[in-house]
């Protein structure tokens, strides 16, 4: 009969497979990242001369809002996707504005809340690219490798971000092209993919482009729903009414 191993042998048997499953387990534990929960960015816009700061808050795919505002603070722009419609909610400084938006800017203004999240939003089996607000337009989206500097994967196994993303208009025979999005600069990898750092907006259907530069992403700061919940829909709202005569 074999005499039983010394308590010494036996922490060896029963501690090597354990030291093995850490040493393999390591280093893929250190690559996952906490699930996204919620998003805050914020950088500026620069459009037609002018620059303004923009923001926007994301919490699930079916939640986001973004809010752009002018350096003298009389004027914001926020856009809320919420409850699967896209409200514009205009403070001016003589008055304020919600409404609903449908169509072709209803698909325009939520592709562009998509977009300042590419990582986030637009791979696969993340947001509904079949959503009833893109029922008659569709996502042309072109993706390129991300080669590192040193020790390029072999062909066809390097990750791959967006370039760029067209939204087509199906609503005629001949489909046309009435927004296209390029992403210009990211920054480095982090925990959640490669953030953009710059875009580029162009408006095909009036010409018009705008350039976002984004300073700072957090995530999973916490957000509560009611910050997406847009104002009730109204009509013009005067602020300053016209003096009547005595």
């Amino acid at each position: 009969m074999c005499p039983l191993p010394s308590r010494s042998h036996q922490y060896l048997v029963w501690s090597a497979p354990l030291l093995l499953i850490i040493e393999l387990a390591t280093p893929v534990a250190a690559q996952l990242a906490e699930p996204v929960r919620s998003i805050r960015v914020h950088g500026e816009m620069s459009a037609d001369g002018r620059t303004l700061s923009i923001s926007q808050a994301t919490k699930g795919q079916k939640q986001i809002r973004t809010s752009v505002q002018a350096p003298d603070g009389q004027t914001t722009v926020t856009t809320y996707f919420a409850d699967g419609k896209i409200v514009l909610a205009e403070d001016l400084p003589d008055r304020k504005t919600v409404r609903t938006l449908a169509g072709a800017d209803a698909a325009a203004y939520l592709l562009d809340l998509l977009a300042l999240n590419p990582e986030y939003h637009l791979r696969p089996g993340s947001f509904n690219r079949t959503h009833p607000l893109f029922e008659g337009f569709s996502l042309d989206i072109q993706w390129i490798d991300v080669v590192p500097a040193l020790n390029p994967p072999p062909a066809g196994d390097a990750p791959k971000i967006i370039k760029q993303i067209r939204l087509v208009d199906h609503s005629s025979r001949e489909q046309r092209v009435i927004r296209t999005i390029d992403y210009l600069e990211r920054f480095p990898k982090g925990p959640h993919g490669w953030n953009p750092r710059k875009i580029q907006f162009i408006d095909k259907t009036t010409g018009k482009s705008g350039l976002i530069t984004l300073e700072a992403y957090d995530f999973n700061s916490g957000l509560l729903d009611f910050f997406f919940q847009p104002p009730a829909v109204t009509t013009d709202t005067l602020l300053c009414p016209a003096s009547v005569g005595r």
